[in-house]
């Protein structure tokens, strides 16, 4: 089971995620390319919208703009912008056919999933805190987080409902700092995520999976800039 989530979720089975140069360059440069958008209105996508769509491109290995707009529940002009700034920093080529990830942007997004895994479902049934939930594991985050307000706040910004934050130390599951979960939701917690030591998950709610993934991604940079500092 947790071979399978590791594969897809973007880790090689029985590697364990390490942080160094390479993870907090990728995490730098997807924050420089969101900044470096042009005078004007602000456009309706995010640093969280780059890195979705590389993961989108990654995972179709060719798609056209059209679906990739569809995908990322987006507008064309978002879209088409998002593509520029991503073509211009060489991680993708756009092409008739559509889009493909450089060998840069490869490894770009490789360093990300190297700590961070995203996508995962996790029913209203076992946290009502939205009408949809998503949730993040970001590897070995534990000790970046003092009561979860902050993941929390991001999470809202972004315009979801909520978000809870746990943390797996020494075989438990903990709402931080100390609070130990239920058995029971611990179990289905484990179950989904398959943490590993000083892991932290966070799960978003919102009133569509977008907001939901949205709200969770938010709230796991909070981590990731904090490592980078």
């Amino acid at each position: 089971m947790a071979r399978d989530l590791r594969r897809n979720h973007g880790l090689s089975s029985g590697a364990q995620p390490t942080v160094g140069c390479g993870y907090l360059y990728a995490v730098k440069r997807i924050r420089d390319l969101a900044r470096s958008r042009a005078v004007g209105p602000n456009p309706s996508f995010t640093e969280f919208d780059l890195v979705k769509t590389l993961e989108i491109v990654d995972k179709e290995e060719m798609i056209g703009r059209t679906r990739l707009s569809q995908e990322l529940g987006l507008g064309q002009g978002a879209t088409r912008t998002i593509l520029d700034h991503l073509e211009r920093a060489g991680l993708i080529k756009v092409e008739r056919a559509g889009c493909i990830l450089t060998s840069k942007g490869s490894r770009l997004l490789k360093e990300l999933k190297s700590i961070v895994r995203v996508g995962f479902n996790v029913p209203h049934t076992i946290f009502p805190i939205g009408p949809y939930n998503s949730g993040v594991l970001v590897s070995r985050a534990r000790r970046k987080i003092r009561k979860g307000i902050e993941q929390r706040d991001a999470a809202i910004r972004v315009g979801a409902s909520g978000a809870t934050t746990l943390v797996y130390r020494e075989g438990k599951l903990l709402f931080p700092p100390d609070e130990i979960a239920s058995e029971e939701l611990s179990k289905k917690i484990i179950e989904i995520f398959q943490p590993d030591e000083d892991d932290a998950i966070i799960v978003a709610g919102g009133c569509s999976p977008r907001v939901a993934e949205a709200g969770a991604r938010a709230a796991a940079w909070t981590l990731l800039e904090s490592t980078e500092r």
